[in-house]
């Protein structure tokens, strides 16, 4: 079997068990002289100083990484007040450490791209605006420190839908108009309503007519009498428009003329006179017959 020899001059054993390796197996000579030695000591050397650095290094490597949330530690408590359909305060609490400033990155959940806002170190909430209505938004609060950046706090909040108006009451007020009236939508820019008459339960072409914020009692007129009617009114906002709200009424049938009355009768003329039903009736029709049963229809505006 082979066998392992060192050689050095003047050697301790102790000396050479605390620097050296150990040997598959030992022997250790005593010898007053070592020619050889002159020609192993800068192989020794190295051989020694690699091992020195390979045990550095293994120690180095067994040291426990830093984590970095306590190095650079996250705010905390995430919270949201002042909720509508297009904003959101977004508060917080500080972390231990000083933090000259926050990243607040956010995104909708279909995708958008993400948004950033800085906020001082010193300020704990802000204010995002110009959200969609009725979104999930994702949010990350980074802290922002002197030579680094730490994890951060996320959460995600949902924004309100747009306000709808509200209480919608249609009722006739003519033969050819309908009222209608509705609570305020807070924040709406404007209101849009669509109508339109019912032949056999479905809408016809509808139209359209929009007003301003502050009008909230309206007349719709051009109808046709005795006739069902659709109205779905819309709160507006800017370029949005809330969910829709929708009523039916019929508008009064045409009522008929009063005071028949014959002031003019000659052998070959009668002249017929009365006073109409309604100021919006566009027109009468006068039918006339005989004693013979003739019957002869004319129109009187």
């Amino acid at each position: 079997r082979s066998r392992a020899h060192r050689w050095v001059k003047n050697a301790d054993e102790a000396e050479l068990r605390q620097i050296a390796s150990e040997p598959l197996e030992l022997n250790v000579y005593n010898v007053n002289d070592f020619p050889l030695l002159s020609k192993l000591v800068g192989r020794l050397v190295r051989i020694l100083c690699g091992k020195i650095e390979d045990r550095g290094k293994a120690k180095r490597m067994e040291r426990p990484t830093p984590d970095p949330a306590l190095s650079y530690p996250s705010p905390t408590d995430f919270s949201f007040s002042d909720l509508g359909s297009r904003e959101v305060r977004l508060s917080w609490s500080a972390p231990p450490r000083a933090v000259v400033q926050y990243r607040v990155v956010y995104h909708s959940s279909e995708g958008q791209s993400p948004q950033e806002v800085l906020v001082n170190g010193t300020d704990f909430s802000v204010m995002l605006r110009g959200l969609s209505s009725q979104t999930q938004y994702h949010l990350s609060i980074f802290p922002v420190y002197e030579d680094n950046v730490g994890p951060a706090l996320r959460g995600t909040v949902t924004t309100l839908p747009l306000g709808t108006p509200e209480a919608l009451e249609v009722t006739p007020s003519s033969p050819g108009s309908l009222r209608v009236r509705w609570g305020p939508a807070p924040g709406a820019t404007q209101y849009m309503a669509l109508y339109s008459a019912l032949r056999h339960g479905e809408p016809e072409d509808a139209k359209e007519v929009k007003f301003p914020a502050d009008q909230t009692d309206i007349e719709l007129g051009g109808l046709m009498p005795e006739t069902d009617y659709s109205v779905t009114l819309y709160a507006l906002y800017d370029e949005d428009s809330s969910d829709p709200i929708t009523a039916i009424a019929t508008t009064c049938p045409l009522p008929p003329p009063l005071s028949l009355q014959f002031p003019l009768v000659s052998h070959s003329m009668v002249r017929v006179s009365w006073v109409p039903g309604s100021v919006d009736v566009p027109g009468h029709q006068v039918t006339y017959s005989t004693n013979h049963g003739t019957r002869s229809p004319t129109t009187a505006n």
